[in-house]
């Protein structure tokens, strides 16, 4: 089996070639090279220099050759790898730009050339590019080569009929937020927040999201897309980017033993049942189900409430309806409706403009010790949903509905709706995983660091999962100094208040933690091994990249392959194009094989259904945590966690 891995095959070396030149100042010496050779030069007081692979180059223009001097030095990759590394990445570079490609920070690669118009919209190109990465196996070093699907303008920003969120400088390889394009002047948003109108609005074109696709009309054409041409450009990428022939072995891919491959069969266990598929919580009901539901219905006027009042009737009501049946089948046996005691209806209403909750204080008077779902409904997306989620009393549990849903009655909608119900209930569990039943008395941690570069702000989020799915502790700390590294003191202190709760839980400490850690551990490994494994607590520590570079044209869906001892890259279930997730397990003292801690990686990722018929796609603690990250209380629609 092949995977997108080519091998590097000049010597493992840096050439380093220095040049003088008198007559001009090294500062615009090095700035002409550059423009010439598409690759950087360095400059100092007097000299400058250039980085290259030691094999035989030209530099342009021939006459620069009589400024070289005689100093010339080769440094091998024992010696600085990350040198090697560096001067790689430089080097593709060069040979793209060389080849009518535009620079994508990244390490991305936008063909200026091999481009298409979209038929839903003709004023936006689908342009295909590459990512690549570097990657180290068994001592020797790859270039992993990933096609994708850029959406630009058509047209420069200026002349573009369809505005978009973010402009691509073609020069400089960056991203900048679009603000306006008044009086023929472009304006950007920097990174630090000041805004500027650029000199040179040619340069700049719209970079649509996936999101920005559904307004603009092309998010059905993008599926189309991915799903019929990306297989196409992964067997055609030694053809079309055979001017890396130099460096890489284009021709062949790495290959690897069908041994490394795995298929994930997964047993859910529930309450009357098991099942490898985990929709079938319908046939077997909730593994435990503690709670009965007990509902309050949110309008924002009578007037909503009145168009919508014969299809709840229906749903509602109606004890035969798709919501009852699927309410029984999940084990539940009381359904209730809580009453206004004035109207003696469960209907209750918030104040469209300010959200403020009517009756509030009744509602509060119900208590704590039952928690009621709110089922709110909405004629559309609210812009921010946190603020309705604000007014609500503390004791309800907010659910959102938009009306056409409702509306619809389709049985996959109202099914799923209804799960989502059952499961934010504290003390309801839809199901077990028979393969992570030996991880009783251990403890999964996922960490993340997020950043705001407009505030300059860092937030740090921490969680801590069961083995069931039970999320035992999570917290985010918000503000933080910006830094990509994790305050160690910080992480010590949220730690020994997981230890805590685990142990007033279960009355004795874990035996493993499994810390997974969104991105590389730029921290500490030695102080982090000494807080994670005191009183004897045995750890590991696993970096996850939800960005896999790594991928095949075989169908590897639900699949994980062994790229090395330390690797693993997991493909989750999807609808859309196959997409790699990357484990790299850093440091194990657990006991178990690492092969088998990938394989937790891969489990964890099914720990958690977002519907009955899509499980999300990251290990579950680094989903947590991905969505707490950025927002104050919209990830409460998401993640089933009260305290």
């Amino acid at each position: 089996m092949t995977l997108n891995l080519f091998k590097i095959i000049i010597p493992k070396e840096v050439k380093r070639i220095y040049f003088y030149k008198k007559e001009i100042s090294p500062e615009i010496f090095a700035k002409n090279l550059k423009r010439v050779n598409n690759i950087k030069f360095t400059y100092s007081n007097d000299l400058i220099w250039v980085e290259l692979p030691n094999i035989k180059l030209e530099i342009k223009p021939k006459e620069v050759m009589q400024y070289k001097i005689e100093k010339e030095e080769v440094l091998t990759v024992q010696k600085d790898e990350k040198l090697f590394l560096k001067m790689i990445y430089s080097y593709v570079q060069k040979l793209f730009l060389d080849n009518e490609f535009y620079h994508k920070n990244g390490n991305e690669y936008i063909s200026l050339k091999d481009k298409f118009e979209l038929k839903s919209n003709k004023n936006i190109m689908c342009h295909k590019a590459y990512k690549v990465k570097i990657y180290k196996i068994d001592d020797e070093y790859y270039l992993s080569i990933n096609p994708k699907f850029v959406f630009l303008s058509k047209l420069n920003a200026l002349e573009s009929q369809e505005k978009g969120v973010y402009l691509f400088n073609t020069k400089s390889g960056k991203t900048f937020p679009y603000i306006s394009s008044i009086d023929n002047k472009l304006t950007i948003e920097l990174k630090n927040g000041d805004l500027r109108i650029v000199n040179y609005p040619e340069n700049y074109y719209f970079n649509y999201s996936s999101k920005e696709a559904e307004f603009l009309g092309f998010s059905k054409e993008i599926y189309t897309i991915n799903k019929e041409k990306f297989n196409i450009e992964l067997k055609e990428i030694s053809s079309k980017l055979n001017f890396l022939k130099d460096i890489l072995d284009i021709k062949n891919k790495y290959e690897i033993p069908w041994d490394n491959r795995k298929y994930l069969d997964i047993n859910y266990i529930f309450k009357n049942g098991t099942s490898k598929n985990a929709k079938d919580m319908f046939k077997y009901s909730f593994y435990k189900n503690e709670k009965d539901i007990k509902i309050l219905f949110f309008f924002n006027s009578e007037k909503q409430f009145f168009r919508a009042r014969n299809i709840l009737k229906e749903l509602f009501s109606n004890k035969n309806s798709i919501f009852y049946n699927s309410i029984k089948q999940l084990g539940f046996n009381t359904i209730s409706y809580v009453k206004n005691k004035e109207t003696n209806k469960s209907i209750f209403f918030y104040d469209e403009e300010t959200y403020e909750i009517k009756d509030k204080s009744f509602i509060e008077n119900l208590g704590i010790e039952d928690n009621y779902i709110g089922i709110t409904f909405l004629d559309n997306f609210l812009g921010n949903i946190e603020l309705l989620m604000n007014k609500m009393p503390k004791n309800i549990i907010f659910q959102p509905v938009l009306m056409k849903n409702i509306n619809s009655m389709k049985p996959f909608i109202i099914k799923s709706f209804v799960y989502k119900l059952a499961k934010f209930l504290p003390g309801n569990t839809p199901f077990i995983i028979n393969n992570l039943k030996e991880y009783k008395e251990d403890l999964f941690i996922g960490l993340d660091m997020s950043h705001d570069n407009i505030s300059k702000k860092t937030h740090f989020s921490i969680t801590a999962v069961e083995n069931n799915g039970n999320i035992l502790y999570l917290n985010r700390i918000k503000e933080l100094q910006l830094n990509e590294k994790i305050k160690l003191d910080l992480f010590e202190k949220e730690y020994i208040n997981i230890i805590n709760k685990y142990e007033t839980k279960h009355k004795k400490l874990p035996k493993r933690i499994f810390l997974y850690r969104d991105g590389i551990y730029l921290e500490n490994i030695e102080r982090i091994k000494n807080i994670v494994e005191y009183k004897e607590i045995k750890g590991t520590f696993i970096e996850v990249n939800k960005n896999s570079n790594i991928n095949s044209t075989y169908d590897l869906k639900d699949n994980i392959i062994k790229i090395s001892n330390e690797i693993y890259v997991y493909f989750p279930k999807t609808m859309h194009k196959q997409k790699g997730i990357e484990l790299k397990i850093i440091y194990n003292n657990v006991k178990i094989e690492n092969e088998k801690i990938a394989f937790q990686g891969f489990m964890l990722s099914k720990l958690y259904y977002s519907t009955p018929y899509s499980n999300i796609k990251l290990p579950y603690p680094i989903h947590i945590t991905n969505k707490v990250a950025l927002n104050d209380l919209e990830w409460k629609l998401y993640i089933p966690y009260f305290e």
